[in-house]
């Protein structure tokens, strides 16, 4: 038994051998830099849980948003501001929330995606992939918020815009109904995410191709849409922005299955870890 004492809290800690071994062995993996060849298959198979239920959610919820995206004027997805853009916001705006909604919910799932990746990551990627992963943080962070400021301001935008006189109206319009260049964080950060993973996935040959393909997609899609927001590019967010809504789901759903794949493997190695143990 031996006991620690603690100068931050002021208290002890005590630790039997088992505890103390577990702990050393932790150290010792994070200073080889082979904390994730430490993990057991249990380990591994929470880390394919996480992702795989992430990864269909995300899916899911980016598929109705596909849905409901291909139901909104194109002048609503130019987030400018313009008297046409107002009018149409008035006549569709149960579906504008109800996309943002959903946007909250796919940011969310796509957060454990990142978290999955993260943890499941091999030990030579993972710095490369911890970067990424914080930039992926961030831009989804970033995307909740945003869609919430959607959902809180552009609605009384519109109000005021439809009642009020012309100098106002002119006011709304110049200060604008959303930030674009917000869309450098909330798409450009996930896009680079994609393209770092979907880069390093190209030398583990169990990873589908499939999956790397629409992985590199989806990040030049989120990279291009930030400079179409950031620069007003409308041509690029038109394209951009019908191709995303189209490869996120089939993403989302593949790879959600895939890691369900794993799980079935990865529950058969467990199992023989423990008759190991058990003998």
């Amino acid at each position: 038994m031996f006991k620690v004492f603690c100068m931050d809290c002021i208290c002890f800690f005590h630790f039997n051998d088992t505890m103390v071994s577990k702990i050393v062995y932790m150290f010792n993996g994070l200073r080889n830099g082979v904390m994730i060849k430490c993990m057991n298959s249990k380990q591994k198979i929470s880390c394919c849980k996480l992702g795989a239920i992430t990864s269909i959610l995300a899916g899911f919820f980016y598929l109705i948003i596909a849905v409901l995206m291909f139901k909104v004027p194109s002048s609503i997805i130019t987030y400018e501001a313009s008297e046409s853009y107002f009018r149409d916001f008035s006549n569709y705006s149960l579906i504008f929330i109800n996309i943002k909604v959903m946007v909250i919910f796919a940011s969310i799932a796509m957060i454990g995606v990142v978290c999955s990746f993260l943890a499941l990551c091999r030990p030579e990627n993972v710095a490369i992939v911890l970067w990424a992963s914080i930039l992926a943080f961030l831009g989804y962070s970033f995307c909740i918020y945003q869609a919430i400021m959607d959902i809180s301001v552009i609605p009384e935008l519109t109000k005021t815009f439809l009642i009020e006189p012309g100098v106002i109206q002119d006011v709304i319009v110049a200060f604008g109904v959303s930030n674009p260049k917000m869309f450098i964080l909330t798409s450009g950060f996930s896009g680079i995410w994609f393209l770092v993973v979907s880069y390093l996935a190209i030398s583990n040959k169990s990873i589908p191709k499939f999956l790397i393909l629409l992985g590199f997609i989806w990040g030049f899609g989120n990279v291009l849409t930030a400079v179409g927001y950031a620069f007003s590019i409308i041509s690029i967010l038109y394209i951009v922005s019908m191709v995303t809504i189209v490869v996120a789901p089939i993403w989302g759903l593949s790879e959600g299955f895939y890691l369900l794949s794993l799980i079935k493997n990865l529950t058969e190695q467990s199992q023989k870890e423990d008759s190991v143990e058990v003998s």
